[in-house]
């Protein structure tokens, strides 16, 4: 389970996480354990472990975050608390990143225009291939990276 910041809010992730928390600490509990060699007991010792359901929650987001995840794992915090310093700076970062408008000190240089849709229909098989780009919408006659690098 990933954060994807640009499909839901942090909250929404939250609330998502909480509810697959639940669901395997449910599971953990009506684990048979007649024939455990010690898995079954270490995920339901795990599971009522609050720092290994901080930890996993924290592993979710996106390298992105890490410096708010390392000022979150530098102090001991309850879940209760990482939750309210995720929502309280997630929402900060995610609207720095992925403003529309840009700002003075984050300005959006090339902004894509959101109605055009993208021509599959040309492609180029020296930026598919060579590159491991798309390749999309120009052809290898047409390709501003092929020649430049032919030239070189």
């Amino acid at each position: 389970m990933h954060f994807d910041d640009i499909e839901i809010s942090i909250q929404d992730h939250i609330a998502e996480y909480g509810r697959a928390w639940n669901s395997f600490v449910a599971i953990t509990a009506h684990l048979d354990l007649t024939n455990d060699k010690g898995f079954g007991t270490a995920l339901q010792n795990m599971v009522k472990d609050e720092r290994a359901k901080i930890e996993f929650l924290l592993d979710s987001l996106l390298p992105f975050y890490s410096n708010t995840v390392e000022n979150i794992k530098s102090k001991y915090m309850s879940y209760d608390n990482v939750i309210r310093k995720l929502i309280q700076y997630i929402p900060q970062r995610q609207k720095g990143r992925h403003s529309d408008n840009g700002s003075k000190d984050d300005p959006v240089v090339l902004k894509a225009d959101s109605k055009k849709t993208l021509d599959t229909s040309k492609q180029c098989t020296y930026c598919q291939k060579t590159k491991g780009w798309k390749g999309i919408e120009h052809t290898k006659e047409e390709c501003r990276t092929y020649k430049k690098e032919k030239k070189d």
